[in-house]
């Protein structure tokens, strides 16, 4: 397991050395302000009980960090999807006790939240990585995916993200999760704003 966080931390590490050669980063340097995103939002957890599924109500906290910036809506980056919340008694599992999940994925982003000054209304995203979870009074850890789209609400930008944690040995059972996240930031409004005047001066160029 440890030789599996290793790989994934290095080759994480090389994807941040490479993308910093790229020629529209030289302009920008790494300034992690323009690099780092925040959404904010709630979540629901499905894991098998017996011949059924038991549901879980989660908060979420999502960060991510762009890796490249040489386009304005296309990136990879680093992005999480921390949740946390607490298990009542439910229709099945009457096992009570807190939860938090911790994922960590490397992701492709295209349009819509690729990077700080995006012009797509909409966009879509997929990585792969790992995943952290204490469920059930255990700790477990396996390899996990992620998948969604975001786009704009009237002036208010969402993500609809859907994560899938794969079972081992460690973990006996998989995890699905779904979450809707508010993305939040004063440049969002500054981007609407130059989009709309992009928009308008098209058919003037």
């Amino acid at each position: 397991m440890k030789k599996s966080i290793l790989t994934l931390m290095l080759f994480i590490s090389i994807n941040i050395i490479t993308a910093q050669s790229y020629k529209g980063d030289t302009h920008l340097g790494f300034r992690f302000v323009q690099r780092w995103h925040i959404s904010i939002g709630i979540g629901a957890l499905e894991y098998p009980y017996g011949k059924n599924f038991e549901h879980l109500i989660a908060v979420n906290y999502a960060p991510q960090f762009d890796l490249t910036l040489r386009y304005s809506d296309l990136s990879l980056s680093l992005n999480s999807q921390l949740a946390a919340g607490y298990h009542f008694k439910f229709s099945y599992d009457n096992l009570k006790y807190p939860f938090y999940d911790i994922p960590l994925f490397l992701q492709g982003n295209l349009g819509h939240m690729s990077s700080k000054d995006f012009y797509s209304f909409a966009g879509l995203f997929v990585g792969g990585g790992y995943d952290w979870t204490y469920i059930k009074n255990q700790f477990q850890q396996r390899l996990a995916m992620t998948f969604g789209l975001r786009t704009w609400v009237g002036r208010t930008s969402v993500t609809v993200r859907l994560n899938r944690s794969f079972a081992n040995v460690n973990a006996p059972y998989a995890i699905n999760a779904v979450s809707l996240d508010i993305n939040i930031g004063s440049y969002l409004a500054k981007v609407a704003d130059l989009n709309k005047i992009s928009n308008f001066m098209k058919p003037y160029k």
